[in-house]
């Protein structure tokens, strides 16, 4: 489990030993890259076709994007000046749903079930903009394309351009 060298020299590799991925690497990828229109596509599709979990179970290839999300979700809410006090708090507490909740004045399974809402309104927002396919119009991919972060047609709709992204270690592209 390797961690994000810039983000665990500022808070200490011995703070962030126990605390899970989707707190660490999600607080590092949104304060690295913010959130984007990618972002959000990434994450809508995880609602869509995923079957929603307690964050303690979010599997390690998902956790990075979630964790992102998480804390979009925080600084659209709570404001982006809270994201240092929940992690200056957890740092000292060593506990990351205690220093949200503590942080937020909220219960933190209360926080994520509004952070799941608040993506499922966006989805079921935006549903109408979506076509369900028929049996017959879905593409099988091999595992090796697993990894598609955006799909083009092309303007005489015959040909499909496929975004694929690779993940290293930590789970960055």
């Amino acid at each position: 489990m390797k961690r994000n060298n810039g983000f665990t020299k500022r808070f200490g590799k011995a703070s962030f030993s126990s605390i899970p991925n989707w707190f660490v690497d999600g607080a590092a990828k949104y304060l690295a890259y913010g959130w984007n229109m990618e972002m959000d596509n990434v994450i809508r599709d995880y609602f869509l076709t995923q079957d929603l979990k307690k964050v303690k179970k979010i599997t390690n290839q998902n956790s990075g994007i979630i964790g992102q999300s998480i804390w979009n979700y925080i600084s659209i809410i709570y404001g982006k000046n809270i994201i240092s006090n929940i992690l200056n708090l957890t740092k000292i507490i060593r506990n990351p749903e205690k220093g949200i909740s503590s942080t937020l004045g909220k219960n933190f399974n209360e926080i994520m079930k509004d952070w799941q809402n608040y993506y499922l309104s966006s989805v079921n927002k935006n549903s109408d903009q979506y076509t369900q396919l028929d049996n017959n119009q879905i593409i099988k991919l091999k595992k090796k394309y697993s990894n598609v972060s955006n799909i083009q047609i092309s303007p005489n709709n015959n040909k499909i351009l496929l975004f694929l992204y690779r993940c290293n270690e930590s789970g960055f592209r």
